[in-house]
């Protein structure tokens, strides 16, 4: 009887754990939040290098992708087709002014789609140009975030995404309760070259870089 009893106990845990995944699988974020990190990120991002130094930055981005998009290099080729895409207009640039850090929103229009992607989008200034590079990709299944998994995340949920993800970690406060950047945010780009080798010489990671820019070009469409 007793065995009885723990049965019909841990059934009816297991029934209420089910309940309560099933209500909260979806994963969700604090609206509040997410607004709070994504203005301190662009307020700050604007009080170093200023707000028309800003947006002059963030029109230059989207030149280039689309650049790339009309010229088809590498996966570029297909963004028009089976990609809709946005840059976020929040991204984070270091004190330096020579590197920043920024996403690219990535749902996917085709047919058969059930994830989404968002990429870190780098950009580096050498010898006073700026130059910019896809990073890392982060794959979204939309099982995750909605019901239906075949229709794309929306541009505010991916945006809600890569705050969290990504521009949370930009800032941190000081032992006097200030926002200061947060070093390691950058330490990717600091402390590796284009090829993911260690830093040696600013001179050989300038050349790094440069030296990725190249050949992206060459993958262009003929």
């Amino acid at each position: 009887m007793y065995y009885q009893g723990n049965k019909i106990v841990n059934l009816a845990i297991l029934i209420l754990l089910l309940l309560f995944v099933s209500c909260n699988k979806f994963k969700k974020f604090d609206a509040k939040e997410i607004e709070t990190i994504r203005f301190n990120s662009q307020n700050y991002s604007q009080s170093i290098i200023g707000d028309h130094n800003y947006w002059q930055l963030y029109s230059q981005m989207n030149d280039t992708i689309r650049s790339w998009v009309n010229h088809g290099i590498g996966n570029y080729v297909y963004w028009d087709t089976l990609i809709n895409y946005q840059i976020d207009s929040v991204f984070c640039i270091n004190n330096a002014k020579d590197k920043i850090i920024a996403s690219v929103m990535l749902p996917y229009i085709g047919e058969g789609g059930n994830s989404d992607v968002i990429i870190y989008f780098y950009g580096v200034k050498i010898y006073g140009q700026w130059y910019f590079f896809d990073g890392p990709a982060m794959v979204l299944p939309r099982e995750r975030y909605q019901q239906d998994i075949h229709s794309p995340l929306s541009f505010d949920k991916l945006k809600q995404i890569a705050t969290w993800h990504i521009y949370r970690h930009y800032l941190k406060k000081n032992q006097y309760g200030e926002w200061v950047i947060n070093e390691q945010f950058f330490a990717s780009l600091d402390n590796y070259d284009a090829y993911n080798f260690r830093f040696t010489t600013q001179e050989s990671w300038d050349e790094s870089w440069l030296k990725l820019a190249g050949e992206n070009w060459q993958k262009a469409r003929k």
